[in-house]
């Protein structure tokens, strides 16, 4: 299955490693090689697994630019409201130019060396 999902109840903060965090609901299935894009307009995407993409609608703008200098962010997931956390997990982060949202589903996931 192919789909984005368009996620507007995350909540982004600095965790006391200081490492950018991000709470978002729980999605079906584990995470496979998940990815943290960033492209040059603002827009960031959780690819958690092929065809499965996140995209965190209105972020914060003061978040840019450090997540433009961030190597990684943690993703927790929560079940809907509730604050337990079913899945924690680092993810890479890669800045990309300005890309359709068409594209992230059909190429492959983009690899970090």
């Amino acid at each position: 299955m192919r789909n984005i999902i368009q996620d507007k109840l995350y909540f982004s903060f600095r965790d006391t490693d200081g490492m950018l965090s991000f709470s978002m609901n729980a999605y079906d299935g584990d995470p496979q090689n998940p990815r943290f894009l960033l492209d040059e307009n603002g827009k960031a995407f959780l690819i958690r697994r092929v065809g499965q993409v996140i995209a965190l609608a209105d972020m914060q703008e003061d978040l840019c630019p450090v997540l433009q200098k961030a190597n990684r962010v943690r993703i927790l997931e929560n079940p809907e409201d509730s604050s337990e956390i079913l899945r924690q997990y680092n993810v890479p982060v890669t800045l990309i130019d300005a890309v359709s949202e068409n594209h992230l589903l059909t190429e492959a996931m983009p690899q970090i060396a």
